[in-house]
């Protein structure tokens, strides 16, 4: 087999388009033959077709052709019969040593599923003596992959932008995905917003024959016992201590300083607090606010958990330009088509990060722990919700549009397609174990579905570099595991989320820090989307091909009208500007990539 790295693209401007796609890895397993019986990769591939001379596999194997890009490492056996590529956090540290014993004859791969302390991880393996594939994907879907499957190839891939080279089609839209996106922001399941792509699901290893028949088994992560131990504060207490610290000192990597980004909150503190206690050199931190609002401006909270600690501390004011002279950019590095606003800033966060860092974030605490608002809904509020959007459980049940919004607003194509945009939310909350309470399987569901869709997205693909990774403590799989499994007086007490850990806590951080009210990682959206900025989005926007495809233009004429009127349209019009760039990006122009910074505008066709 022969491997072609980025340096070896060449001038295929098929390649280089594949080569812009991915910053992990892409391939092509294909089964072709040519008059003479021999297999034969496509055109876009020619480069490593030359390549293979007289080591070309028999005609009885699968022709493969991967793509390694700057975030991917590639290991080879002793005997040079097993290849393994592997991005994320197994690039590094005690991981990668885990992925190079994975190749040994009788090294199983599966290890890789789960590498503890929040990495997240995706490979593939070719086993050259079997003529076989394996790809696979973290139990917690901390790292994305997707696939393609044909009767004659199987395309796979870190990044939905590498398909269109890959496949030498263009990409369609799966219009239930944009539905399910127009609603919640999101699409869970394995459909992407490309048909005929889908993900590797979280814990999925796919096993790829000779004939390219596919075995998929899965690994999934833990999430809580059935049934609880009580509300024990003080046991709970006592497990956690032996949990938390040494999970967060097992992901240090003693050859890579840490980096923190830390907020103002609860999470990010806890982390910084083992950080320090753990690592010999002085730990980062950065903080982030904006120079155009004082909403919910953390600095000084994150400031004072900088100084108790001792952290070499920075700040990152960031303006109403630079915002919006990323937005294309982080379109782009997102991949997915995934609404978080959050990712804006976390963005240009990244440009100040140093290279070879291990980066660590407090993401996914308020799910492992019942943090969020969602989480405190009373049963009555459950039932009336559920109601209204039966199958659901009344968790996720309102979508951004009211029916004659919709009506109003969605083309013909959207409306016939609108009815499955809770498809994703309903197959979710079936999915999860009807002993466990509500709480929990709400808590389960945001883990298994919305998580690896949004968070991991916005942290991963934002700042996965190509020498640094990030970890998230709170996703080590013992972690999640114990906070599911506690009871659900200890998640939520009252108005009051969050109780086990804010009690915990209160012994390692100053009491009134514990107990601030939650607030979040705010992107002031709404300031980007008025004035001088929103009267020039509005004419590119109505004569854009999302318009004129999928919605009707009286509809999206009216939200700009109302956002200029009251302010309150930032969230729908925030949804639509991002769909518009990534349409650009991903279908009409696929393969060209926007700079770090530049007008977005320039990117709706």
């Amino acid at each position: 087999m022969e491997i072609c790295n980025g340096d070896r693209a060449g001038s295929d401007p098929h390649f280089e388009s594949v080569g812009l796609g991915c910053r992990g890895f892409a391939g092509l397993f294909r089964l072709d033959r040519d008059e003479g019986g021999r297999a034969r990769l496509p055109t876009a591939l020619t480069c490593l077709e030359r390549a293979w001379g007289s080591d070309r596999p028999p005609h009885s194997t699968p022709a493969l052709a991967l793509w390694t890009g700057p975030s991917s490492i590639r290991i080879q056996s002793a005997n040079q019969q097993r290849v393994l590529v592997v991005t994320g956090g197994g690039r590094h540290g005690a991981a990668r040593k885990r992925a190079s014993q994975a190749l040994a004859p009788q090294g199983d791969p599966a290890v890789l599923l789960d590498l503890g302390g929040g990495l997240g991880c995706a490979f593939a393996m070719h086993d050259k003596s079997a003529g076989t594939l394996l790809l696979g994907r973290d139990a917690m879907g901390v790292m994305p992959l997707y696939v393609s499957i044909r009767a004659d190839r199987i395309a796979f891939a870190t990044e939905i932008g590498s398909f269109a080279a890959l496949l030498d089609e263009r990409p369609q839209i799966d219009g239930r995905v944009l539905a399910m996106y127009l609603d919640h922001g999101f699409n869970g399941g394995n459909r992407t917003a490309l048909a005929r792509v889908e993900r590797v699901m979280p814990g999925e290893l796919l096993r790829i024959g000779r004939d390219l028949r596919i075995t998929r088994t899965y690994r999934r992560a833990r999430l809580g016992a059935t049934g609880g131990e009580g509300p024990d504060l003080s046991g709970a207490c006592q497990r956690f201590d032996a949990l938390f610290e040494p999970t967060v000192a097992s992901s240090i990597d003693p050859q890579r300083p840490s980096s923190l980004l830390l907020s103002g909150g609860l999470d990010s503190a806890l982390i910084c607090s083992a950080l320090s206690k753990a690592s010999d050199s002085p730990l980062q931190t950065i903080a982030v606010a904006y120079d155009f609002t004082q909403v919910r401006d953390e600095l000084a909270d994150a400031k004072r958990i900088s100084a108790l600690f001792g952290t070499r501390h920075s700040e990152l004011r960031l303006s109403r330009e630079a915002l919006w002279q990323r937005i294309a950019w982080m379109v782009w590095r997102t991949d997915e088509l995934m609404d978080d606003p959050a990712a804006l800033p976390t963005s240009l966060v990244s440009d100040r990060l140093p290279r070879d860092r291990a980066i660590f974030t407090g993401e996914g605490a308020d799910d492992v722990f019942a943090g969020d608002g969602c989480y405190r809904r009373k049963a009555f509020q459950r039932y009336f919700s559920s109601l209204i959007a039966p199958g659901s459980g009344g968790w996720r049940s309102h979508g951004l549009w009211s029916a004659h919004e919709a009506a109003a607003l969605f083309g013909e194509d959207l409306r016939e397609t609108r009815r499955a945009r809770r498809e994703d939310i309903v197959t979710g909350w079936a999915s999860t174990p009807r002993e466990w309470s509500w709480l929990k399987r709400a808590q389960g569901m945001e883990l298994a579905s919305v998580f690896p869709n949004t968070l991991a997205l916005k942290v991963g693909r934002s700042l996965d570099d190509a020498q640094a990774s990030v970890r998230m403590p709170f996703l080590d799989p013992a972690i999640v595991h114990f906070g599911l499994s506690l009871d659900d007086r200890l998640k939520v007490r009252g108005r009051v989320g969050k109780y086990f850990l804010r009690e915990w806590a209160s012994s390692r951080l100053p009491r009134d820090h514990v107990m601030k009210r939650k607030r979040g990682f705010h992107a002031p959206v709404g300031h980007l989307l008025q004035g001088d900025y929103l009267a020039q989005l509005e004419p590119v926007l109505m004569a854009s091909t999302l318009v004129s495809r999928w919605f009707r233009p009286a509809g999206v004429a009216r939200l700009f009208a109302e956002q200029r009127a009251t302010g309150r349209r930032s969230q729908a019009l925030w949804r639509l500007l991002h769909l518009a760039i990534w349409l650009s990006l991903f279908v009409l122009r696929p393969g060209v990539t926007p700079t770090r910074r530049e007008d977005p505008l320039a990117w709706i066709l």
